[in-house]
């Protein structure tokens, strides 16, 4: 979906707001996936399922599904007890995803 679909289907918010808004979002996720990760090795699995699914809903709101579906499946996996390999593997997807278009 390219940006102005976005800002259309976001109810024409201007383009400005937007990229604030973007911005900001990615700053957050830094923060956030360090966070997540001193959860998942601390063994607080609930806290940091409450990690993902906010990154999850973040991107959403912000039609950045890639990016969304990858905290997805990473708050799915938190949430099936997945083993620390798999963790780890879709910490480092969602990673990757926010450095390449962050």
């Amino acid at each position: 979906m390219n940006k102005n679909q976005i800002l259309s289907e976001l109810g024409d918010i201007p383009e400005t707001v937007y990229d604030e808004l973007v911005s900001e979002a990615f700053e957050q996720s830094g923060r956030q996936l360090v966070e997540l990760r001193q959860f998942v090795s601390a063994g607080q699995s609930r806290k940091a399922v409450s990690v993902a699914h906010s990154m999850k809903g973040c991107f959403a709101n912000l039609r950045l599904n890639e990016v969304s579906h990858a905290a997805s499946a990473l708050e799915a996996a938190l949430k099936n007890g997945a083993q620390s390999e798999e963790i780890d593997a879709r910490v480092s997807e969602l990673s990757v995803l926010l450095r390449l278009q962050g």
